[in-house]
């Protein structure tokens, strides 16, 4: 089979199979194994080969434990836990678990509160699949236009016909279309999520104070490494 031919018939496939859509996720709540199940099914046309495993129940329970998601209720996972669990399959692709983890805080924090009114979880994943179901729609004939011109290049540098090029350049070039958009989820995830994090957890440093014998207070400062001559306050 001529790499084109396996090109279109691997996105026909995708396109074809089963997607995690708003509609697809339960309203009724699914124990552990059930979730790992269902999410396999669901993320299937991301495998590599069918042994490949997405999700196992130690995953999920490490995801519980670093507050990714929230802790399931009575055992049971939600609507809300599927989605969440499947934004983070997609993360994963891209991001360290801690940079995800802060990623998520936010979510995690609105749903474990009493008092914030509460993120739709359903809305939210709708709206990113509404954002990115016209480049799966549109993906063949995206894919098709770069062997067109890949097939171009290699006629102008009068390069014989070799599908070995063809299928390396086109892995360079999906390659790189896909570092260029993580680079800037990356910068995204930094700047408003990883660097807030960092500054909320940065301890202050204070002076240390001390008494004298006389029961007056003395505060020795640190400057550039050496100590400062003792300051006596009064009270």
């Amino acid at each position: 089979m001529r790499y084109e031919e396996y090109v279109k018939k691997t996105i026909d496939e995708y396109i074809a199979g089963p997607q995690a859509s708003v509609e697809d996720f339960p309203d009724f709540e699914l124990y552990v194994d059930q979730a790992v199940t269902f999410m396999d099914q669901k993320l299937s046309a991301y495998k590599k080969d069918e042994k490949d495993i997405l999700l196992t129940k130690t995953m999920v329970n490490n995801y519980t434990k670093h507050r990714m998601i929230p802790g399931p209720v009575n055992k049971k996972y939600t609507k809300s836990h599927l989605i969440l669990l499947t934004m983070i399959y997609h993360l994963k692709k891209s991001f360290q678990m801690d940079d995800i983890e802060k990623l998520m805080k936010p979510l995690i924090d609105n749903y474990t509160s009493d008092f914030d009114e509460k993120i739709d979880f359903t809305s939210i994943y709708k709206g990113i699949a509404d954002v990115t179901e016209p480049d799966r729609e549109t993906l063949l004939s995206r894919v098709r236009s770069d062997v067109e011109r890949i097939k171009l290049n290699l006629n102008r540098a009068e390069i014989a016909d070799d599908d070995m090029l063809e299928v390396f350049m086109l892995i360079m070039t999906l390659a790189i279309k896909s570092n260029t958009q993580r680079m800037l989820a990356e910068k995204l995830l930094n700047e408003y999520f990883v660097k807030p994090s960092a500054q909320r957890g940065k301890k202050i440093k204070r002076p240390k104070i001390k008494f004298d014998s006389q029961g007056e207070v003395e505060t020795r400062r640190k400057s550039a490494g050496k100590h400062s001559k003792t300051e006596t306050l009064e009270k």
